[in-house]
């Protein structure tokens, strides 16, 4: 079974905020609207579908590392994959973007990874803890999420959060992570331990990205960020932030139509390099 903390129950508040609720809103206040108010469906796509078997694999194979002290043979951790993703294929049937890697080619790309993986923990300590799931109050706000996997370090917890994407961001993106103030917020305050580090696991080359939170960032996380996104949503502020994320949205087309009744039709300019990030807007500790 995987590891759940449990806490006190939250009583009459709303609405519980996990990361990826928050850095939607700050990444679009109208995508947020469509998926979170109106409730519409997203299409699963290959890479979301993709990432979450892989999230799955993982555990299942530290599961079992911290059950018998090793981590279970390769052969055995590849025939998970594959009998979860041919599933997920089955069930959910995610789209494929053009030009996508096919489900054979992911296939043979997670074989890969995974081997990586096993190779590069194959002689370290288990976990203490995987797919850690949280909820808790915190300045009147519900935070909730799932932590991939929670190591001991030498002087406090070490959180670790898997990424399947081509993407390898720089270090700047991921020092100033929400997903990962958020987490190690959680992690220290429910485990009553503090927080070493964080980690970004980059599985597609077995990389790791580490930095540090400390109370700085929990106030910011505490005192803008969630305030921020509350009092908008509260307020039904759902104005749509343009920009070339657009081309991977999943309500592309019903924001346009939504322009278009609006009477204020837009283009979807490709920003320059160096502005292109999604986040920019967000409150940040420099602003």
């Amino acid at each position: 079974m995987n590891p759940v903390i449990a806490v006190q129950p939250i009583v009459a508040v709303q609405p519980r905020w996990s990361a990826t609720r928050l850095k939607t809103f700050l990444n679009c206040p109208r995508q947020f609207h469509y998926a979170y108010v109106a409730g519409i469906p997203a299409v699963p796509t290959s890479p979301l579908v993709f990432g979450r078997v892989l999230h799955q694999v993982l555990c299942f194979a530290h599961e079992r590392q911290m059950a018998e002290r090793k981590l279970p043979p390769v052969a055995q951790v590849l025939e998970q994959f594959d009998g979860l993703w041919s599933r997920a294929l089955d069930e959910e049937q995610p789209f494929f973007r053009p030009g996508a890697p096919s489900p054979q080619m992911h296939t043979t790309l997670a074989h890969e990874l995974l081997r990586a993986f096993l190779s590069a923990h194959q002689d370290k300590a288990p976990p203490l803890a995987v797919e850690l799931a949280f909820e808790i109050e915190a300045a009147g706000h519900a935070l909730c999420g799932v932590i991939d996997r929670v190591d001991e370090g030498q002087s406090g917890l070490i959180i670790v959060d898997f990424k399947s994407g081509a993407r390898k961001p720089p270090l700047a993106d991921v020092e100033r992570d929400l997903q990962l103030t958020l987490y190690a917020f959680a992690a220290q305050k429910v485990l009553e331990q503090p927080v070493e580090q964080v980690v970004h696991y980059h599985l597609r080359n077995s990389s790791q990205i580490a930095t540090q939170r400390g109370e700085s960032e929990f106030e910011w996380l505490l005192d803008k960020v969630l305030p921020h996104v509350a009092q908008a949503v509260e307020r039904e502020q759902f104005s749509p932030r343009y920009g070339y994320w657009c081309n991977w949205c999943d309500f592309r087309e019903l924001c346009r139509a939504q322009d278009e009744r609006d009477h204020a039709e837009r283009n979807y300019p490709q920003p320059e390099p160096e502005t292109a990030k999604g986040g920019e807007a967000w409150p940040t500790p420099h602003n």
